[in-house]
């Protein structure tokens, strides 16, 4: 069985999370489809859409959530951002203590 979140993803929290409360900005470059964007939104970035990736699968661990919007899609189509949940917090503070 393959665990949602994978370690070495994990052990990147801080990294896109570097203190508590941090909210990481996203923008539409984040969001691999091209479905969905008004005229004159960037295109995906190659970079964006690997860390993107991972945060969604942070989003389905109840790691993150989006800041002011529905969905992750939804962050990142309209520019906002998305932070960690009080799990998450947890998580950061291992990974900052080298416990994982």
């Amino acid at each position: 069985v393959q665990p949602t979140v994978l370690l070495h993803d994990l052990r990147r929290l801080n990294e896109f999370f570097p203190s508590p409360g941090f909210q990481y900005k996203l923008d539409p470059t984040y969001e691999p489809e091209m479905a969905g964007r008004s005229e004159g939104m960037p295109a995906p970035e190659p970079e964006n859409t690997r860390i993107f990736e991972i945060l969604q699968k942070f989003n389905r661990a109840n790691l993150v959530v989006p800041v002011d919007a529905h969905h992750m899609w939804n962050a990142a189509m309209e520019s906002k951002a998305c932070k960690l949940t009080v799990l998450g917090e947890h998580y950061r503070r291992l990974v900052d203590k080298g416990r994982i």
